[in-house]
């Protein structure tokens, strides 16, 4: 059963910011975000839900959340949980594999639908959380009712052959990834908690200026074993497993093709650009879209409202009910 364990754990405690908790998925405990604050707890019209990408910290999703609800339709809710076991809290020390995660988002996705069945379900996937969405309604026993998809810097195939694929797999070989985590954990426990913020400004390289928020957040976790067992383990997971796209995903994007946005990135050293060219010439009716203004794959740290308005600017082309307010 899903059931909410804590209440906020975010200073900024109202409607006008995303509101954090800790929740119980089906045994699992997670970060969940929603916005406005209780709002699943109230009937929904419409449903947004954002699937993170490794490192799996829906957190880092703040400013981009707030970014989309602006001018948003007011009936519109904005929701997602962090990946299973990938929590700086250490909510849940156990290892979890990808299948576990398309699992955990599943499972996520289940609940919405049980307290809101008549609600239009938005799904927008980061990097590997589009390759999890894809495979969620694969998977799903019935067609699952979404109404509109976004997979954003979508990492759906070969992983392991991008640039930065070829570089850090290395990193994530098991007897490697466990001595780095041991190692971040052991960091974690004996650097007094003053000395912490410095270590971040010089791993992210910011010298003497405070990291950006999204960093910011994501440093305690680079510090605790379980959440780095898992950051590499899931990455190790995904250059193992996420290869040639599989017919079955061929024929989903085909049957609901003009549902689904493809948002692309040039650079992407995780996504190389032929990726994008393949995808594009797979699906000639599809919406695929290129962006060519440098903006980076971790589009979370620096440039949320860039991306959310591209997803402002094509929902009410393709869904006449979403009107701006």
């Amino acid at each position: 059963r899903y059931r909410e364990i804590v209440c906020s754990m975010d200073k900024r405690c109202d409607d006008t910011h995303p509101h954090l908790d800790i929740v119980n998925l089906n045994g699992v405990l997670c970060e969940r975000i929603q916005y406005p604050k209780n709002c699943l707890s109230r009937p929904c019209k419409n449903i947004f839900l954002m699937v993170t990408g490794n490192p799996g910290l829906i957190e880092v999703y703040h400013d981009f959340l707030e970014f989309l609800e602006r001018d948003s339709i007011d009936d519109l809710v904005f929701t997602g949980v962090s990946f299973a076991g990938h929590s700086p809290r250490d909510l849940d020390t156990r290892v979890f594999n990808l299948d576990d995660q398309i699992q955990h988002v599943h499972n996520y996705i289940s609940h919405l639908r049980e307290l809101h069945p008549s609600a239009r379900l938005m799904l927008a996937g980061h990097s590997v959380g589009a390759y999890i969405i894809l495979e969620v309604m694969k998977q799903a026993c019935n067609p699952l009712p979404v109404d509109k998809v976004m997979l954003l810097f979508p990492t759906l195939e070969n992983i392991v052959k991008s640039s930065n694929g070829r570089t850090k797999r290395y990193i994530v070989l098991p007897g490697v990834r466990h001595t780095l985590a041991y190692v971040g954990g052991l960091l974690g426990a004996i650097i007094p908690q003053f000395a912490k913020q410095s270590l971040a400004n010089l791993f992210w390289n910011c010298g003497p200026r405070r990291p950006p928020e999204p960093l910011r957040l994501l440093t305690p976790g680079l510090l605790r074993y379980s959440m780095l067992s898992n950051m590499m383990g899931m990455a190790r997971h995904e250059f193992n497993e996420i290869k040639d796209m599989q017919e079955d995903t061929h024929k989903l994007i085909d049957d609901r093709v003009e549902d689904i946005l493809f948002y692309y990135g040039d650079p992407d050293h995780w996504v190389p650009l032929e990726y994008y060219e393949r995808v594009k010439e797979r699906f000639p009716n599809g919406h695929v879209m290129l962006n060519k203004t440098k903006v980076p794959h971790a589009f979370c740290v620096s440039h949320n409202e860039e991306v959310a308005d591209v997803i402002k600017k094509w929902l009410p082309q393709y869904w006449p009910d979403f009107t701006p307010k």
